[in-house]
């Protein structure tokens, strides 16, 4: 047993040093991460609405798409889709390079703030130790990826001015900052609550308060201004979304700012899970107040706590300031620099050998077990899903269209519980599709006759196809009457042919109501 022991004792320990190795960090991580996009991009037969509405909203480049995100990643995905088409795969390259980086960001920041270079190569892994990164990121978000992203690029962007305060670096910061907020809502709270960090400690300030830092603000500002001046001509339907996201005021029964601050509390701890859990398990000596002995914390381990502090204390604020009473968890994607701030506490107070192997041992696994998981979520699914969005055939519901006439035009879908209208993006590439869930989206309309296509879900709910006929009318200036009878599409789950996702659709011949 003892010999058993030593072996095993010895295999975790040569685990630990290859994966915190650097080769073994990034050969880990982009295996991992291109193995994911593989999934994601051929894997499953269909994509859920946070991919699929990039699909949407590339057909055309605009200074704003819609008012709940900034456009970077629509702009983004343009590129790709010149490459590899109009596919999940161009959408899941922009998504997983976004993910790629956040991991050598935070790889590139921890080397810096902490000493050991073992416990910054855990720190820049532990992401694999957050459910909302390691698997909810994977199947679905877009906006919150790509911010994570700037996220950690912003830090290192402040250690480098921290380094070389020149010229360069305050560009590259503007640059950041701006390229930041056109990435999602959430990052003028991130990057306020890390500048006031900054600004505690005596380097940094000297740094941030200086006329060049002018010049960042000023770079920044021309960045965001386009899409901003576009959000300021909507301004009452941008703050209507924004009040019924947040549910201002006790918006849709909400408690007022006590149900705020218990949905923050929350949000924070669910989003953490189950890095926290495994850390104080693995690490109790984090909770440790140090002894007289123990060094003191170093500089930029000050600077990210009291980051995270203002950081939720600006959120707090907001909270109290405006009754919100909803605090959703992936707005907690901010708390990204966590994992650094928690191993530079590790590193001060002392930790086990023992313990960072078994945590290394711990990413590892979690890692292997993401990817087992895409392919257990393709098979086993279906058997126990409601709505199954990943797994509807959408290649033969397309076939069956064809069948029906539809070669090409415009394509009016409902969003929900089947993000159609991207999907169905896919398989008719030369089609323009509009999705009942944007209405302040249209993309250019096509030159020539076409058709129009109004599809929705089918179900029981007999408004669903009174307001989709509504709509066609109002948006695509169709004359459908409200009676029309709609054709039914019925189509076999991946994995579950028994079960069937149903589609109602009207199909409007070439030209008539002059679609195209």
């Amino acid at each position: 047993m003892t010999s058993l022991a030593q072996r095993m004792r010895g295999a975790l320990a040569w685990h630990g040093r290859v994966l915190t190795s650097p080769k073994g960090f990034h050969v880990f991580v982009s295996v991992c991460l291109l193995t994911l996009l593989a999934q994601q991009a051929f894997l499953f037969p269909g994509a859920g609405g946070d991919l699929t509405e990039q699909l949407v909203f590339a057909q055309s480049l605009e200074w704003g798409y819609q008012f709940e995100h900034p456009p970077l990643f629509t702009w983004l995905v343009v590129l790709p889709q010149q490459v590899f088409g109009v596919t999940y795969l161009a959408v899941a390259a922009v998504k997983f390079t976004a993910l790629w980086l956040t991991y050598l960001f935070l790889y590139r920041a921890a080397r810096q703030v902490l000493r050991d270079a073992r416990l910054a190569a855990l720190a820049a892994l532990s992401p694999l130790a957050i459910y909302h990164v390691a698997v909810d990121a994977v199947l679905g978000r877009s906006h919150s990826v790509l911010a994570m992203c700037l996220y950690a690029a912003t830090l290192v962007v402040l250690l480098r001015l921290d380094r070389a305060p020149g010229w360069s670096s305050y560009l590259l910061l503007g640059a950041t900052l701006g390229v930041g907020m056109l990435s999602r809502h959430t990052y003028p709270v991130f990057a306020a609550s890390l500048l006031v960090a900054c600004l505690c400690d005596d380097r940094l300030r000297a740094a941030l308060l200086t006329p060049r830092f002018l010049v960042s603000a000023a770079v920044a500002g021309a960045v965001v201004a386009p899409h901003y001046l576009w959000a300021a001509a909507h301004i009452g339907d941008f703050l209507s979304v924004i009040r019924g996201k947040l549910e201002l005021g006790g918006t849709n029964g909400g408690g007022g700012s006590a149900a705020g601050l218990l949905d923050l509390a929350r949000a924070v701890s669910g989003f953490l899970l189950p890095l926290w859990v495994v850390v104080l398990l693995l690490f109790p000596s984090i909770l440790k107040t140090s002894p007289a002995e123990t060094p003191q914390p170093t500089r930029y381990q000050r600077v990210l706590g009291v980051h995270l502090l203002v950081l939720i204390g600006i959120f707090v604020a907001l909270i109290l300031a405006f009754d919100i009473t909803r605090i959703r968890t992936q707005y907690m994607f901010v708390l990204i620099l966590f994992p650094i701030y928690a191993f530079a506490r590790i590193e001060r107070n002392g930790f086990k050998p023992l313990a960072a192997d078994l945590y290394a041992g711990l990413i590892g696994v979690l890692a292997i077990g993401v990817v087992l998981g895409m392919f257990v979520k393709l098979h086993f699914e279906p058997s126990r899903c409601k709505a199954c969005p990943f797994h509807v055939r959408y290649a033969a519901l397309a076939e069956t269209l064809r069948e029906a006439g539809f070669t090409k035009g415009t394509i009016l879908a409902h969003w929900h519980p089947y993000a159609v209208a991207g999907n169905l993006k896919v398989h008719f590439p030369e089609s323009r599709v509009l999705s009942v869930k944007h209405p302040q989206y249209a993309p250019p309309r096509m030159a020539g006759d076409g058709q129009c296509l109004v599809i929705w879900p089918d179900g029981p709910e007999g408004w669903r196809r009174t307001a989709m006929i509504s709509n066609a009318n109002t948006r695509l200036g169709t004359t459908v009457p409200m009676v029309t009878t709609a054709d039914i599409a019925r189509v076999p789950l991946f994995a579950a042919p028994e079960r069937t996702a149903d589609f109602a659709y009207i199909l409007r011949a070439p030209g008539e109501d002059g679609c195209r």
